[in-house]
């Protein structure tokens, strides 16, 4: 489907015509800048600026370099708390002791539609503390033992206590 932008501040990145006022996209790619209308639907973009795609290539390096010592709960390796309970529970075997770290859980691609909670994990691996973290890296799970090493109890903060539930 061919589309055509009119009335377009259009940044180009081309140095030998800087700007454009007429861009014409067909099937995705950009065939024609300041090039007569070719047809197929007209888009005014009523003097509005269209910048180029921008790609942030940027890493969390430590929290990269981590997920690659951790057991992957990322939806590509489990698709249940079931599944992850499994993987947990052989990587405790496995692994040497102290903190058992698992990655990439996503709570709408598990078959449950819910986060684990600290039981599951408890189920998993009762005796050695584990930490799941979430593939936002913005929240984690800990069975009991993390919470007890981590000095959580039911006198924590209020905060902490929404999440445990």
């Amino acid at each position: 489907m061919t589309v055509n932008l009119t009335n377009v501040r259009a940044i180009t990145m081309d140095p030998t015509h800087p700007h454009a006022g007429r861009i014409t996209i067909d099937g995705g790619r950009i065939v024609a800048v300041d090039g007569p209308l070719t047809g197929g639907q007209l888009i005014d973009c009523a003097g509005g600026v269209l910048v180029p795609g921008f790609v942030d290539p940027h890493v969390h390096l430590l929290a990269a370099a981590a997920a690659l010592c951790s057991v992957d709960c990322s939806p590509r390796a489990v698709r249940s708390i079931a599944d992850i309970q499994t993987r947990l529970s052989e990587a405790g075997r496995d692994a040497a002791d102290g903190w058992l770290r698992a990655t990439g859980y996503d709570e709408f691609a598990l078959a449950e539609g819910r986060h684990p909670t600290r039981w599951d994990l408890d189920a998993a691996v009762p005796a050695r503390p584990v930490r799941l973290q979430h593939r936002s890296g913005h929240a984690v799970v800990l069975n009991s033992v993390a919470m007890a090493h981590a000095g959580i109890s039911s006198s924590s903060d209020q905060i902490v206590l929404f999440m445990l539930g």
